[in-house]
C-alpha cells in the first residue's frame, strides 16, 4: 500500500469527473517480518494517515477494511479498534 499513490489517485479521479471513490481494503501487506518470520505489529499511525487521506479526498469515499488491515496484525483486537 502506498499512501501517496492513493492521494494522487483520488485527486486524478476527481479531475477526471469521478463522483465517488471506493477503496476495497488491504491498506498494508499481510506478510510476516522478513527477518523474524513473526506477524508484524500494526501501528496506529498508519490508520490515522489513512483516515486523513480519505478526509482530504475531493470526492466522497467509501472504505471497506480488508483482512490485512487487522487480521494480519500481531494484536488483532488492537488493530481492529484503530478503525
Amino acid at each position: 500500500f502506498e499512501l501517496d499513490k492513493l492521494t494522487t489517485t483520488a485527486d486524478d479521479d476527481a479531475e477526471g469527473g469521478a463522483r465517488l471513490m471506493i477503496h476495497l481494503g488491504d491498506v498494508r501487506d499481510g506478510k510476516p517480518d522478513p527477518i523474524t518470520g513473526e506477524i508484524r505489529e500494526c501501528e496506529e499511525s498508519l490508520y490515522s494517515d489513512i483516515a486523513e487521506t480519505f478526509e482530504r479526498s475531493p470526492v466522497p469515499t467509501f472504505f471497506i477494511p480488508g483482512d490485512n488491515g487487522w487480521l494480519d496484525c500481531s494484536n488483532v483486537n488492537e488493530a481492529y479498534s484503530f478503525w
